[in-house]
């Protein structure tokens, strides 16, 4: 099949496209490269710079790629807002159901669907708006709701939710969003991972346990990094040297797996029920996930037996009784290590899941 993956998260479209590849498909990926994450891409859309002006080159850049988006039998946007110039976006979509074969949403991070879920608080225990069953108020969560619950990227994601030819979920937190009005077109299919390019080092903790936390400066709020820090600092306080916290703000993808080697224990996600695509490097590298882990994602997987990931919720309390366990618990630790590459391997091969993408869209 000729294939166009649009947009990009977190390296998602580039590793299911290898794996589309090496079952014989053509396959073309049209991004802004996730933005300072720089993933490669086979054509460019970047915004470079902020501003209106650096808005309308993008949108020229956008038009004059038009010509080259036309008559795929597959197409598949990474979410409802697939381009940086949001207002477009739906007119993008449309010319692209026009000119293509079947076209399918990614739920693959924030949209209307998933914050609607969050903000009536009856589907998920917890989410990064609501904790303990009381709003968070993060900073962030205002001009979100606002965005996609009252202009028109709600319009917009609603039309692309009826129209397209199916919808599919890479967490199950995104599944349990849409799965109450569009779960005869919705499918969970897990996030790609290629193991070949994620060297497994068997962990060997020395003198001290070095946790490692990842900021991304714009979603730090969202991520719970101060969960992290107000925990690690308690940690701290008692075990002194025997603990360490490394962390790296906003780098380049490629940077951040250079960083990730110098950790032992990662810190990844307070709000989330289900690790995401670094939660899954982190494991695969034989290193410790520290990140929310539900056990509707592990029915999802239909895995009740390996459970590598030491599972948080948003809690200093209860992050601080996990790092703690970490520390004193070195047996435990290196066996979570030793199963969390055969998880990935498991549930997350990215020829795997190409072949489960392939079915899918072949079957709607």
């Amino acid at each position: 099949m000729k294939i166009l993956l649009v947009g990009e998260y977190s390296n998602l479209h580039w590793t299911l496209a290898k794996g589309l590849r090496q079952l014989g498909h053509d396959v073309t990926i049209v991004s802004d490269g996730d933005a300072f994450k720089n993933y490669p891409r086979d054509i460019d859309i970047a915004m470079h710079g902020e501003g209106r002006i650096a808005q309308i080159k993008c949108m020229v850049s956008i038009m004059k790629c038009l010509p080259k988006l036309k008559g795929f039998d597959i197409v598949q946007i990474i979410n409802p807002c697939f381009t940086r110039i949001h207002p477009i976006n739906i007119y993008l979509y449309r010319y692209l159901k026009k000119n293509n074969g079947k076209i399918f949403l990614g739920a693959f991070g924030d949209d209307y669907y998933y914050t609607k879920a969050c903000i009536e608080n009856k589907t998920y225990r917890y989410s990064e708006y609501f904790a303990d069953g009381k709003p968070t108020n993060l900073k962030a969560n205002a001009g979100h709701i606002h965005t996609w619950m009252h202009t028109y990227r709600k319009r917009d994601n609603e039309e692309i939710a009826e129209t397209c030819n199916g919808i599919i979920a890479c967490l199950c937190e995104y599944y349990m969003a849409y799965e109450p009005l569009y779960k005869e077109k919705l499918e969970y299919i897990p996030l790609p991972i290629d193991l070949s390019e994620v060297p497994f080092s068997p962990l060997e903790i020395t003198d001290k346990i070095r946790f490692f936390h990842g900021i991304n400066k714009g979603r730090a709020e969202v991520k719970g990094t101060a969960f992290f820090l107000q925990a690690f600092s308690e940690l701290e306080k008692k075990y002194g040297e025997k603990v360490e916290l490394i962390t790296v703000e906003s780098v380049a993808f490629d940077v951040y797996k250079e960083k990730l080697k110098q950790g032992d224990v990662v810190l990844d996600q307070v709000y989330s029920y289900s690790p995401a695509m670094n939660g899954l490097l982190t494991m695969a590298s034989g290193k410790i996930l520290v990140c929310g882990a539900e056990p509707e994602m592990y029915a999802a997987l239909d895995e009740s037996q390996m459970k590598p990931v030491v599972a948080i919720t948003p809690s200093v309390e209860v992050i601080y009784n996990q790092m703690e366990k970490i520390v004193l618990s070195r047996d435990l630790t290196l066996e979570k290590s030793s199963i969390g590459r055969k998880f990935v391997a498991k549930h997350h091969d990215f020829i795997k899941i190409a072949s489960h993408y392939v079915y899918f869209w072949s079957a709607h």
